[in-house]
């Protein structure tokens, strides 16, 4: 049976995997083939305000590779 998924934008989307002691974001497109990936140590020690700043840089980071983000997901 072929399932009938509706594609809702052909931009790539950010994906953010915060662990307990590295953050893994990656940009992927429709698809669902990675495009670029970043992996680094969280600033867990830095508090909230510290980790938010670590987030928004990857998310800079990999538009600044990618261009157009349809949207960005954290997990």
């Amino acid at each position: 049976m072929k399932s009938k998924t509706k594609i809702i934008s052909k931009k790539s989307v950010i994906a953010i995997d915060l662990g307990g002691t590295k953050i893994s974001a990656a940009v992927i497109d429709y698809r669902g083939k990675i495009k670029h990936e970043i992996k680094e140590a969280s600033y867990l020690a830095g508090g909230w305000s510290e980790l938010k700043l670590q987030i928004v840089d990857i998310c800079r980071r990999l538009i600044e590779l990618e261009g157009d983000i349809y949207c960005i997901g954290i997990g």
